[in-house]
């Protein structure tokens, strides 16, 4: 679903929901939607869990991290990768889109980096290597 939806959904609950469950099992999506609907998230008074049913790959996973509490089923799972895009033009318009990715990916690594004890780079090296991660549950 897009930001839009978001936005009329969350404005459908009216200002006296105080607590919102996000359950999440999504492969991901476009980093521009992806954008509005964690704004809309980070920016709703209600407090947000954020809930990983399945995986939370791509975008669905930074949008997670607008919740307050994150949560992950027992067999589910993150992925990172770097942001892609489809380009054509010239070369300069390839170089503009080039840096285009490079700022969107450090958005996103600055985003996970604030809701993890890992650093923004180690964040982008992750990305780069596409990181599958799974959260094991001792005991």
């Amino acid at each position: 679903i897009g930001a839009e939806t978001v936005r009329r959904e969350l404005a459908d609950l009216g200002d006296g929901i105080n607590e919102i469950d996000l359950h999440v099992n999504s492969r991901g999506g476009s980093v521009v939607e992806g954008q509005g609907i964690y704004n809309l998230l980070k920016d709703h008074p209600a407090k947000i869990n954020s809930i990983i049913d399945g995986v939370a790959a791509s975008t669905s996973g930074w949008i997670c991290m607008a919740g307050d509490n994150i949560s992950i089923a027992e067999n589910g799972y993150f992925i990172l990768h770097d942001p892609t895009n489809i380009v054509s033009g010239g070369a300069a318009d390839l170089r503009k889109a080039a840096d285009t990715l490079d700022e969107t990916k450090n958005l996103i690594a600055r985003i996970f980096s604030s809701r993890t004890d890992i650093e923004a780079g180690e964040i982008e090296d992750m990305m780069l290597a596409e990181t599958w991660i799974v959260v094991y549950v001792v005991g």
